[in-house]
């Protein structure tokens, strides 16, 4: 029974990856290939000088309302893992937050930093076996001036579309009480509570497409403020 299990997850992940991630990939310590059907990676040796052979994984990506995610079938391990990334400018994000609610989106269409960024990003990288997953997530939400840290941490609990919501004056800022990340819950309020208590605020300008808190620079807006990238890219386009 077990044989049969493992030959069906074979091949429902054998289907062509998306046209555009079509490449090769690579940061200091791995390349990254994708073909049309098949995920490669080869791994650095002696400072970068060097790639070993590379090795295929049984993998597909997928595109969502949040960027894209790599499955992964970890066929040893009888585990299949979800990467979240977001391409942007022929790099890739792992570390991101998508605006709007994950089942009510927000329109960009004004072009406007306000609202709510839920992080869509939870792992630590592409690898030959199940990687580093993320305890906790950050995400953010932006009024006229302020900006809102939120804290989301694992939950041991079914996912939710509930709201959650942050008092500001006379106002509540609604933001997603659970993120489902990687197929991973995180929550930012404990037990059946919807409000978040003494979250942390900081002064926000936006004069341009960097984004920064209280001095310190975490990453920039895309074209279209739909999406914080937050860090370095994980891997850049080569080829």
């Amino acid at each position: 029974m077990k044989k049969i299990l493992v030959a069906l997850c074979i091949c429902f992940f054998s289907s062509s990856f998306a046209a555009d991630i079509f490449g090769k990939y690579e940061n200091s310590s791995r390349v990254v290939e994708f073909t049309e059907d098949t995920l490669l990676i080869s791994l650095k040796t002696f400072y970068g000088l060097h790639s070993e052979e590379p090795r295929e994984l049984d993998a597909t990506v997928e595109e969502n309302n949040s960027g894209y995610e790599l499955i992964t079938n970890f066929v040893r391990q009888n585990k299949v893992e979800i990467t979240p990334f977001m391409l942007w400018e022929d790099k890739i994000f792992l570390d991101y937050c998508v605006r709007g609610s994950a089942f009510s989106p927000s329109d960009t269409s004004t072009g406007a930093i306000d609202g709510f960024f839920r992080p869509a990003g939870n792992k630590s990288g592409f690898e030959f076996g199940p990687s580093v997953e993320k305890e906790e997530l950050t995400g953010y939400y932006f009024t006229k001036d302020k900006v809102f840290v939120i804290r989301y941490w694992k939950a041991t609990v079914p996912y939710e579309t509930t709201q959650a919501v942050i008092p500001f004056g006379e106002e509540l800022l609604p933001v997603d009480k659970f993120l489902d990340v990687g197929g991973t819950v995180y929550t930012c309020v404990h037990g059946a509570g919807t409000e978040i208590r003494n979250i942390k605020h900081w002064d926000f300008s936006s004069k341009n497409k960097n984004f920064s808190i209280n001095g310190k620079s975490l990453g920039f807006f895309n074209e279209d403020f739909s999406a914080i990238l937050l860090g370095k890219p994980y891997l850049t386009k080569s080829e």
